[in-house]
């Protein structure tokens, strides 16, 4: 039977493989990952060609019309995306090769994961398809949206500019869609260890009818050896969070800024298409209608990044919650299964979980209402500055 997950993963791979984002092999057969002389210089051609192209779209008709046009604040910000996208997406290039030691040996730990409970691959299922529709037809709108701004100059040079800046912002979207199937993965292994720790507490609670010392010994060493394995399996889950971090974080900063200033930028719009009709090139019904999908879309694909980060804090957090427990039966405990538990939560207190961007920020569910805040007072002065200038 065809698994439709399975056959997207390997066309994603081979996908990242074809536009050079990828610069080491991997095994389709067994998942492990090895850096190959042809796929170094095969990667390597891609890169300096898309290098290329990059410098040539800055010079290309599609920079000139915007900038032509830019007598509004949107267009300027419209111009200050592309700058993002191009520099995120140079940046994402050089990271590939100095770090690409790091990618290897996090595929493999991964796979490696994957192997040891196979059941999490089932979890991945909806995670998959909802993250790859959404790239589809985010990309998609967003090609269709381009073309639509400079129907009225649209040149062979302008439609290839238009080609050069989609393959820009496809390869940025393959970049944030491995950053997420690594999240979702951690993300499936923490549901399975929630599930295990729940059905151990379960088991414990049962031990205080027990009257039998010998079993009650035996089932308690038992019990504390399964709960070693499950914070053994936590922690490097928690390591592997560290090193995703810290593979993609000089990705996801300049991309963060860019999903700020992209809503900053829808709102401003929005009220400048109500404000004038003059001042945009697109004031029409159809036009404004695909551009509100255009966004939707956009901030759907956005939306489930961001969620699967929420989601691992989420099951790390009942992680915390599930051991905390423990403490209503400790007195009834073994002294080695609750030295187990105490020493389990004391890993977990020594070493929280966070989502760190070059240690600039964190990534936490209480930020995102100063994050509205300010997406709100910033999209406030610029409609401000319209009024008084425009």
């Amino acid at each position: 039977m065809l698994d439709v997950v399975k056959c997207m993963l390997r066309y994603f791979y081979y996908y990242t493989r074809f536009i050079g984002l990828i610069n080491f092999d991997v095994d389709t057969r067994t998942g492990r990952a090895r850096i190959t002389r042809r796929t170094t210089i095969y990667a390597a051609l891609m890169n300096v060609m898309t290098i290329g192209s990059v410098s040539w779209l800055l010079n290309s008709q599609v920079v000139h019309i915007v900038w032509s046009r830019a007598g509004y604040l949107h267009e300027y910000i419209m111009l200050a995306m592309i700058c993002g996208y191009v520099l995120c997406f140079v940046l994402t290039i050089l990271t590939r090769w100095w770090q690409r030691p790091l990618y290897v040996r996090l595929v493999n730990a991964i796979q490696r994961l994957a192997k040891q409970r196979p059941q999490v691959m089932r979890m991945w299922r909806r995670g998959v398809i909802s993250k790859v529709g959404s790239v589809i037809l985010s990309q998609l709108l967003q090609m269709i949206f381009s073309l639509f701004v400079v129907n009225d100059q649209l040149t062979l040079e302008t439609f290839l500019g238009l080609a050069v800046l989609t393959g820009i912002i496809a390869q940025l979207n393959v970049t944030i869609s491995q950053y997420y199937f690594a999240l979702l993965n951690i993300h499936g292994h923490y549901i399975l260890i929630n599930e295990e720790l729940r059905l151990l507490l379960d088991e414990t609670r049962t031990l205080e009818t027990d009257t039998r010392k010998g079993v009650y010994i035996t089932k308690c060493c038992f019990l504390a050896d399964r709960l070693d394995v499950i914070a053994e399996a936590q922690f490097q889950l928690q390591t592997l969070v560290q090193q995703i971090s810290s593979i993609f974080g000089l990705q996801i900063m300049p991309m963060s800024i860019i999903y700020y200033l992209s809503i900053v930028s829808l709102n401003y719009f929005i009220f400048s298409e109500f404000h004038a009709s003059t001042i945009t090139v697109i004031w029409s019904y159809g036009g404004l209608a695909l551009t509100i999908i255009t966004f939707l879309f956009y901030y759907i694909d956005m939306h489930i990044t961001v969620n699967i980060i929420y989601a691992v804090l989420d099951s790390h957090a009942q992680v915390i919650d599930l051991l905390s427990q423990y403490t209503l039966i400790a007195s009834r405990l073994d002294e080695r299964l609750d030295a187990a538990f105490g020493s389990f939560k004391l890993q977990l207190a020594f070493n929280p979980l966070k989502f760190s961007v070059l240690g600039l920020y964190t990534v936490q569910k209480a930020k995102l209402v100063s994050m509205g805040n300010s997406i709100i007072s910033s999209s406030t002065v610029l409609v401000q500055y319209d009024i008084q200038h425009f």
